[in-house]
């Protein structure tokens, strides 16, 4: 990470936050002709004109969207995370993208808007006519895995900071326009079209790369600060209100990736962070969601303060469920002022045939009931910051049991996983 804007608000996705992912307000889905619900996995053509298809709902949508009517609009509404794919065939359709998508390749010429957060696993190709604008300002809200290519007479719109795991090519009469905003590349940039900042005050208007950059002939770069992180000083773009590698100096902690993995064997999420340079840092708060929207403190990390070398971060969280959870950091300053990261997803792919319900007898007894004969493994219960409150082996012939744990509190959040010889199984309860 080297590009962000001076203060990351407050994301409500992912994002991811999603979103909302940003300090702004937008409308939500509304005027839809049709609705469809998350969870779900339906396969949907939108082929009727004119018409307005909304995604609604809260959780996971995977069904894939292929966009076939005139003047088609899918919304996607803040609580619905899709993992589908997106096909896009009418120059004149539009995706508004209010909640998380997580989905692959995108190559279209209608318009795709995000104002929450977009994962995209392949490469985006913007055709003549087509618009990507990403009207969120969290570092990351669009991230794209791969490759990005603006076609001549297609436009890109920033606020935020987008970061692209690939190479960048502006084609000749594409353009990008920076709103306080900033493009993060891990590749080379190649530009024969323009990229420009719009001068606003919200913001730093930056390139980074790590690669190559190129301005080629009839490339412009108009009110920007570019700066190379292999050698900031060794810049040799052209065009007017060109500055360097100022905008790193709002930017107390740099990335190099972040990342979040789960261990089925050790029933636990490694999360992982490498920083390239740190100034006045105090520390990291590692936050997880279970829905995508409502993240929780799982922990602090203590920083190294202030480095010019890459450093690596390691958090286990040990509560990890069956599903999807969602992660992000909040880096503090030393002055208190904080930022946030991306969004990272990871998926515990726990064996889902065995199924456990718990209920709070007490506020010291719990019932486990399963839905097979026995069980014959280990329980443990933690509360929300990974604390251990209960960790023995059950050997029980019925499919319910009891067990016993003296401090647990009312209105609080806890994780009870279950492990056999064969299988795991998680659960969160809230005490009554």
């Amino acid at each position: 990470m080297h590009i962000l804007p001076k203060t990351i608000t407050y994301f409500v996705i992912v994002i991811l936050a999603i979103l909302n992912l940003s300090n702004q307000t937008f409308a939500q889905c509304s005027s839809c002709d049709y609705t469809y619900s998350a969870p779900g996995s339906t396969y949907i053509n939108l082929n009727s004109n004119n018409k307005t298809y909304c995604i609604t709902g809260s959780g996971e949508y995977s069904g894939s969207v292929v966009l076939d009517g005139s003047n088609t609009i899918l919304c996607i509404d803040e609580d619905v995370i899709f993992t589908g794919n997106i096909t896009i065939n009418k120059s004149n359709a539009t995706v508004n993208n209010y909640g998380t998508v997580i989905t692959n390749s995108l190559s279209f010429s209608g318009t795709v808007n995000n104002y929450g957060n977009m994962q995209i696993n392949g490469t985006v190709n913007v055709h003549s006519s087509g618009n990507l604008n990403n009207y969120s300002t969290t570092y990351g809200a669009l991230e794209i895995n791969s490759n990005l290519v603006i076609d001549n007479g297609a436009d890109m719109t920033i606020q935020g900071t987008v970061v692209i795991n690939g190479n960048v090519n502006v084609n000749n009469g594409g353009e990008v326009n920076l709103e306080g905003a900033g493009l993060d590349i891990y590749g080379d940039l190649t530009v024969d079209g323009k990229i420009s900042g719009n001068g606003s005050s919200s913001g730093c208007n930056g390139v980074s790369y790590t690669g190559t950059g190129t301005v080629n002939s009839g490339g412009k770069l108009t009110d920007l600060d570019i700066c190379k992180t292999s050698s900031p000083a060794d810049t040799d773009e052209t065009g007017s209100g060109v500055s360097q590698c100022n905008c790193s100096a709002l930017l107390p902690v740099e990335y190099v990736s972040f990342t979040a993995t789960y261990l089925p064997y050790e029933e636990t999420t490694k999360v992982s962070w490498v920083t390239s340079s740190e100034s006045q840092n105090d520390y990291f708060v590692v936050e997880r969601s279970y829905d995508g929207y409502t993240f929780d403190e799982i922990g602090t990390v203590n920083s190294i303060a202030t480095s010019e070398a890459e450093y690596t971060y390691t958090f286990f969280d040990k509560t990890a469920l069956n599903g999807l959870a969602y992660f992000r950091l909040k880096q503090v300053d030393k002055d208190g002022k904080s930022s946030l990261s991306k969004v990272v997803v990871v998926k515990n792919y726990s064996d889902s045939d065995f199924n456990m319900e718990v209920t709070p007898i007490s506020e010291q007894v719990l019932q486990i009931s399963l839905n097979q004969s026995d069980f014959d493994g280990t329980v443990r219960v933690y509360d929300i910051m990974g604390k251990t409150l209960y960790n023995n082996f059950v050997e029980s012939y019925t499919n319910s049991f009891d067990i016993n744990i003296n401090n647990l509190s009312a209105g609080k959040m806890y994780v009870i996983i279950l492990r056999s010889s064969s299988y795991s199984i998680s659960k969160k309860i809230i005490i009554p």
